[in-house]
């Protein structure tokens, strides 16, 4: 049974590893976008490319945008906005 559980954590490890990586990839990529100047013809492609999801994309979605990148790789539940409480409203006095 312990060797179970060391198995799981590190998978568990190595999925976290992942997601850490595809964060970084999308953080570098949204910054070289705004840091880049506005002629050169870089965008979102190059990073579905990167990581060899070019098929699973295009099925789901028609074009590079940021938002549908960022949606393919990091898709936020709704379950935790409905879970959450709402945030406080500071009051102007």
């Amino acid at each position: 049974m312990l060797s179970r559980v060391a198995e799981n954590l590190y998978w568990m490890a190595r999925y976290i590893e992942r997601a850490e990586d595809t964060a970084r990839l999308l953080s570098v990529n949204s910054h070289l976008m705004l840091d880049l100047p506005g002629r050169l013809p870089l965008g979102w492609a190059p990073l579905i490319e990167m990581t060899g999801s070019l098929e699973t994309f295009t099925a789901r979605h028609s074009d590079f945008e940021e938002r549908n990148v960022v949606h393919f790789y990091a898709p936020i539940p709704t379950t935790i906005f409905r879970l959450s409480p709402p945030l406080p409203v500071p009051v102007k006095t």
